[in-house]
């Protein structure tokens, strides 16, 4: 009971963790969101788009989370360090491809099948409405080894209401499906001792009331 009682306060722990990563994803989200606005408002002006778009850059470099800016065709046009790092392949990689590329290897929290066309991306473009707090299990070849992730997919629209792109922000959330997935089983194991336990207690009175009960006819023969 105290092992479990520990496995609780663990997964708390990283439940608090991934809400205060949350917040910092939506902060980033919103700091990408003023800086793009700001670049539109200076496209009159070059010296100032190109001053805005380093800026935009430089950010997007420095962020340390995932952040990946894809057209209106779900293509990948630029891709952050940390974003690579998460999904452990290299720019050249990236850069070019779509969420509807079959190379992907992704699923639900339920190990089912997570489509191209249901990611975030392509998602957000289709509804025309951001996406926000989606959970996808990638699979990465050169680590044999499938990260979790909780992924954000941020509108950015023309003046005239058309995309113009999709901000499409992760964080790594495998830590606490591990913490998840480790308190599932505890508690599972908790649930089999119990019926084990009440099992024996059964046993153990079936076991009484039959020593009884020869004692019983023992004492009246």
């Amino acid at each position: 009971m105290n092992n479990n009682a520990l496995s609780e306060i663990e997964f708390a722990k990283k439940l608090f963790t991934l809400q205060t990563e949350n917040n910092e994803l939506k902060i980033e989200n919103e700091r990408l969101a003023s800086i793009i606005y700001s670049d539109q408002s200076s496209k009159n002006n070059l010296a100032e788009s190109n001053e805005s778009d380093l800026k935009f850059k430089n950010m997007v470099w420095d962020m340390q989370v995932g952040v990946m800016i894809q057209n209106v065709h779900s293509e990948i046009l630029l891709s952050n360090p940390k974003s690579l790092e998460l999904l452990g392949i290299s720019e050249e990689q990236l850069l070019g491809k779509t969420s509807f590329d079959p190379d992907w290897n992704v699923i639900h929290q339920d190990g089912s099948a997570f489509p191209g066309p249901t990611h975030p991306v392509p998602q957000a473009i289709a509804t025309q409405q951001s996406v926000h707090n989606v959970v996808m299990g990638v699979y990465r070849p050169s680590k044999a080894d499938r990260v979790w992730l909780n992924v954000d997919a941020e509108l950015q629209l023309n003046n005239d209401g058309s995309i113009k792109q999709v901000i499409c922000t992760f964080i790594d959330i495998s830590e606490l499906k591990q913490a998840e997935n480790e308190l599932i089983k505890s508690q599972e194991m908790l649930k089999k001792f119990a019926v084990y336990l009440q099992n024996k207690q059964e046993e153990e009175k079936v076991l009484l009331a039959t020593q009884l009960d020869n004692n019983s006819s023992l004492i009246f023969h």
